[in-house]
């Protein structure tokens, strides 16, 4: 059997700790992002919007269907916190 000779060089090295550094930041991003949705499901800030859009949407009238969503569609969009 022969023996195999490796070698990593700075350059492949370099390469390994930048795609462990990327994982982890893409991770982190992806884990947060996901968090922040499952938190804003839940939260009392979203639950009140919701209970507002369907007294409006009762105050419309069922036959004023069309009228609620072109008003939502013009609304501006808020970011998110």
């Amino acid at each position: 059997m022969k023996q195999q000779l490796t070698y990593l060089d700075a350059g492949t090295g370099s390469l390994i700790v930048s795609v462990v550094v990327a994982g982890a930041a893409g991770l982190g991003v992806i884990l947060r992002l996901t968090w922040r949705r499952i938190v804003g499901f839940f939260s009392p800030k979203r639950r009140a919007e919701q209970r507002a859009e369907a007294q409006h949407a009762a105050e419309q009238g069922a036959g004023d269907h069309d009228s609620t969503v072109s008003e939502r569609a013009d609304a501006p969009v808020e970011p998110r916190a």
